[in-house]
C-alpha cells in the first residue's frame, strides 16, 4: 500500500530470492534427523496437514469460491 503514494525516492524492496532461500534451507534442516526430532512428531504433522487439506475441501464444497478484491481494503 506504501508503493502507492508517489514519493522523490524509490521505495524500499527486500531481496526476494535471498529469503525464500533461507527459508528453503531452514526446511531442508529442520526434517533431516539432525534437528534431532523424533518421527513421531513428523508423523503427528503430516496427520494435523492431512486434516487441514480435508477441511478446506469441505469448506470449498459447502462454501464455494469466496470472491476477494483486495482494492476494497484500500481507504484514501
Amino acid at each position: 500500500m506504501l508503493r502507492r503514494e508517489t514519493v522523490e525516492h524509490p521505495h524500499f524492496r527486500a531481496p526476494h530470492l535471498d529469503a525464500v532461500g533461507r527459508c528453503a534451507v531452514l526446511c531442508g534442516y529442520l526434517v533431516t534427523p539432525l534437528s534431532g526430532r523424533d518421527a513421531k512428531e513428523y508423523v503427528i504433522a503430516a496427520g494435523l496437514l492431512v486434516v487441514g487439506v480435508a477441511l478446506y475441501f469441505v469448506n470449498r464444497l459447502f462454501v464455494g469460491k469466496v470472491e476477494f478484491d483486495p482494492a476494497r481494503l484500500y481507504r484514501e
